[in-house]
């Protein structure tokens, strides 16, 4: 309790500044140079669930976006927000009962409130700050963790870590998607990425399973709906209405678990969902409407930088005292960085200083100089960079310009991949055209074995940014049975070609 006080205590006096400009205002220029009189705020505060209930003061084990109770936690409608009036009444009956300073007993009747006993929050000064707007729901260790701990531990207890394993290994290994060659027992650490791969395939790997009955499966896609629409980049009311009905749905049939006594602890069978993070899905219906999409405040964003802030640094330091050496270590490739850019743009500014100064040549030479400049300028926003980012094809299917293999008659391409021939020469007169049927026998056939084919995203028909290697490898001695991908071709318009859109309209504008 008392480091939890420290905690807002540090906090308080971090964001002191922004009490008085956020009641007086302060004036502040925009991007276009007009001086405009702003209110700072402090809008979204980004942390996972423990972080999140030591802003809101929330006890263990309880939610800290909403008032539910412990035994309110697994309820299919959401108990009503944790909000600043809320908090603040109740520090103020305890404050009556129990003196602050006498730790055991404020400790005591602040757990009956529902709070952690920390007596002044750092941001009952802050105006406009609002505790369940303000907390926002964390993808990674909200969403995701908890489809790790729960959904796929119920999993587990059903089919068992041995056939989950098994079944994860006759996946046939696809290039782009994460391949479980040896389970998922392995694994000693686990990121978001790892809980994204093992998503894509549980639902198949689980199909037909004698231990997952109808309800269950039910279930489990329900709840891996919610996840994937609670991924979106933009919403409408539509998509938001069928974020609603997955999880509806997975409230509805999430009992199949206890049922089938797959909700256990340490003691047995659980026959409750009293989870916080169960509770906490509620909050992306209110979150959304009013701060946006939530990939922007997924603490994963700030984790990526784990490896080179602290893992890459760690490793060059002699592992004694390292805390030091890390700084050192960042601070100096900061300099050097800075470094660069302010050399590029000396360069570049000696180059302008120099058209300047050929106020007497030709034109042409003006022109050459300019580009130079501009070159250089270039080349000074490009240093932070590590690798340029590339854009995706201007094709939809590309592969090498020389073929795998070239001029195979088809008796040669079937023995290749030991097909029998009149199945592919049948095959191959009903695609081609009727006039090359009596000569099909005579063709020579350039033969690739693998091409990369650009997708849309899911919900953009129009941005094509992720790629899909497609292999069709003949049979060899590594693989005996070669390697074929299937691929979904959409014959007719009536197929929808990308995710979930929703219809938006002029009222139903994007968030």
């Amino acid at each position: 309790m008392l480091s939890n006080r420290l905690f807002h205590q540090c906090l308080k006096i971090i964001l002191a500044p922004l009490v008085e400009p956020g009641v007086s205002g302060v004036r502040m220029v925009d991007s276009v140079g007009d001086e405009r009189r702003c209110f700072p705020r402090v809008a979204v505060y980004i942390g996972d669930n423990p972080e999140q209930a030591l802003i809101n003061i929330a006890n263990s084990g309880s939610s800290p976006m909403f008032t539910a109770s412990r035994d309110e936690l697994g309820d299919s409608l959401p108990a009503p927000p944790r909000t600043r009036d809320w908090i603040l009444s109740r520090l103020r009956h305890i404050s009556r009962q129990a003196d602050p300073n006498d730790l055991a007993s404020y400790k005591k009747i602040a757990k009956k409130y529902g709070l952690n006993g920390v007596d002044k929050p750092f941001w009952e000064d802050l105006p406009g700050y609002e505790p369940n707007i303000c907390i926002c729901p964390d993808l990674l260790h909200g969403g995701h963790r908890f489809w790790r701990d729960h959904i796929l531990q119920w999993v587990i207890n059903l089919v068992g870590f041995a056939e989950l394993d098994r079944r994860l290994q006759l996946i046939q290994p696809c290039v782009g998607l994460r391949h479980f060659n040896k389970g998922i027992g392995y694994l000693t650490q686990w990121t978001g990425r790892e809980d994204r791969e093992l998503q894509r395939v549980v639902l198949a790997v689980l199909h037909w399973s004698p231990k997952i009955d109808r309800q269950s499966m039910r279930s489990l896609r329900a709840i891996q709906d919610f996840l994937y629409l609670a991924q979106y980049r933009s919403h409408s009311t539509t998509t938001l209405g069928y974020l609603r009905e997955a999880l509806d749905v997975f409230h509805t049939t999430k009992h199949a678990f206890i049922r089938n006594k797959a909700r256990r602890g340490k003691k047995g069978v659980l026959h409750h969902f009293n989870i916080p993070k169960l509770a906490g899905l509620h909050v992306y219906f209110t979150h959304i409407p009013e701060m946006g999409t939530s990939p922007q405040y997924s603490s994963e964003i700030t984790e990526t930088l784990h490896r080179t802030m602290a893992k890459i640094p760690y490793r060059i330091t002699n592992k004694r005292d390292y805390q030091e050496q890390m700084c050192r270590y960042l601070d100096r490739c900061e300099r050097i960085a800075y470094r660069d850019i302010f050399l590029i743009w000396a360069k570049a500014e000696e180059v302008r200083r120099a058209v300047e100064d050929l106020q007497g040549a030709s034109a042409l030479h003006r022109e050459v100089a300019r580009r130079h400049v501009n070159a250089a300028f270039d080349r000074a926003l490009e240093v932070p960079l590590k690798r340029r980012q590339r854009g995706p094809p201007a094709n939809r299917i590309w592969h090498t310009l020389t073929p795998h293999f070239r001029n195979l008659t088809i008796a040669e391409a079937c023995m290749k991949y030991r097909i029998p021939a009149t199945e592919f020469t049948s095959c191959l007169t009903a695609f081609v055209q009727p006039p090359l049927e009596s000569r099909i026998s005579l063709l020579k056939l350039d033969v690739w074995t693998h091409i990369r084919i650009v997708i849309p995203t899911i919900q953009e028909a129009h941005e094509q940014t992720q790629t899909r290697t497609i292999q069709a490898l003949p049979p060899s001695r590594e693989m005996p049975h070669g390697r074929f991908n299937c691929v979904l071709v959409h014959d007719s318009d009536e197929a929808m070609s990308v995710g979930v859109e929703g219809n938006s309209s002029e009222s139903d504008a994007h968030l």
